[in-house]
């Protein structure tokens, strides 16, 4: 056998190295099974190797989950391509994960790293710095919704604010003379009675 060939545990054959999926385990840092080997054994493991072999019309796809046919409106796509579950089937996927113990935390975390880039807890840690005041009006963010402010240039997070100071700022379009601006029209018409 030459180093750079491999022999595949299923089918037995001597192939390339490319032929094989990458490992970080063994020496060679190669899958023990050849791709095609290896594809075939996850369809059968997830059950759907007859299915693969099947033609259905180009309308038409099947739910890798509830395993019915259905039209591809019935499916979310993504760049074009049908996702393995039917819509029906990923929303209750995703409901029964999002109430199962911590599921709603779990989702809350995902959007703040996803948006954000922090974690819940850094967010919970900057609510603390903050003493759950809100940066500009001082409400207390325990009775009203809070929102991470960020600057939309850059995306570094500025600090937690309610919801209407956040929307404010937005509105101003984060521009420090705008805001400036504004509390000079505010100083001066508030000394004015009608």
């Amino acid at each position: 056998m030459k180093p750079e060939t491999k022999v595949c545990r299923d089918c037995g054959l001597e192939k390339q190295l490319n032929q094989f999926y990458y490992s970080s385990n063994g020496k060679l840092k190669r899958a023990a099974y050849c791709k095609p080997c290896s594809n075939l054994r996850g369809k059968k493991s997830r059950g759907t190797d007859e299915l693969i072999k099947e033609t259905l019309p180009e309308d038409m796809h099947r739910c890798g989950r509830c395993k019915e046919v259905k039209i591809k409106d019935q499916f979310y796509k993504n760049q074009n391509e049908c996702y393995t579950q039917c819509k029906k089937c990923s929303m209750m996927v995703s409901r029964n994960w999002q109430i199962s113990p911590g599921g709603e935390r779990k989702v809350r975390n995902a959007g703040f790293v996803r948006k954000y880039g922090i974690t819940l807890k850094e967010y919970e840690a900057m609510l603390v710095a903050q003493k759950y005041l809100c940066c500009i009006c001082e409400i207390d963010l325990r009775t009203t919704k809070a929102d991470l402010d960020h600057c939309h240039a850059t995306g570094k997070n500025r600090g937690i604010l309610c919801h209407n100071c956040n929307c404010a700022l937005g509105f101003l379009k984060d521009n420090p003379q705008f805001c400036a601006s504004a509390g000079r029209y505010l100083e001066k018409h508030l000394s004015t009675k009608p």
